[in-house]
């Protein structure tokens, strides 16, 4: 068992297990589609597919560079959500074209200058996509959305890591979908 496993300390059961990732073309729209782009972080990769569940998300894209979905440290960090949440591997591209043929905005993370996480509506149904760990998403990928969206934090901090900007996205879409919170939100003040 501790040379055919990858963990230091592996359970005593091992399975082997064929896993089909279904064309992009098969994924229904949902409320909320999280597209991973360039995504190399198995712990990343596992903790959106985890939060893509928990939050009520249709499905989890990956595309471009990313890392497998499927691999051993990437299904350990989903905790089992993996098997409760439709993952592809497709076509950045083909993706977007997809989901926007069945009515979805696409939205770009950006660090700054997108709509902020609050004022967003994502009521509707909407296809998120988040960027490499360490340089976001390129010009080229920014610009096939359709729209931008921005997490409001201090100027003192450079970034979120994807799994945690992943996560609030997650919520707040759930939360406006089901009429928790407006979308998008207003202040009494005025600002946000």
């Amino acid at each position: 068992m501790a040379k055919v496993a990858d963990a230091q300390t592996p359970q005593p059961v091992m399975a082997t297990v064929r896993f089909e990732s279904p064309p992009v073309s098969d994924i229904a729209l949902g409320a909320l589609t999280f597209v991973l782009h360039d995504l190399r972080d198995p712990g990343n990769v596992g903790t959106i597919i985890r939060s893509a569940h928990a939050a009520g998300a249709s499905a989890v894209v990956l595309t471009g560079q990313s890392v497998d979905p499927f691999n051993p440290k990437t299904l350990r960090s989903t905790a089992g959500s993996v098997f409760h949440t439709v993952v592809s591997v497709a076509d950045f591209d083909e993706t977007l074209t997809h989901f926007e043929s069945l009515g979805a905005t696409t939205w770009a993370t950006v660090v700054h200058g997108g709509t902020t996480l609050l004022q967003c509506d994502l009521s509707g149904p909407s296809v998120v996509v988040i960027g490499n760990e360490a340089h976001g998403l390129d010009s080229a990928a920014i610009e096939r959305c359709s729209a931008r969206l921005s997490i409001a934090m201090e100027d003192s901090i450079e970034s979120l890591n994807a799994g945690v900007a992943a996560s609030l996205i997650a919520f707040v879409a759930r939360w406006q979908a089901r009429g928790e919170i407006a979308s998008p939100i207003r202040s009494s003040l005025g600002t946000v």
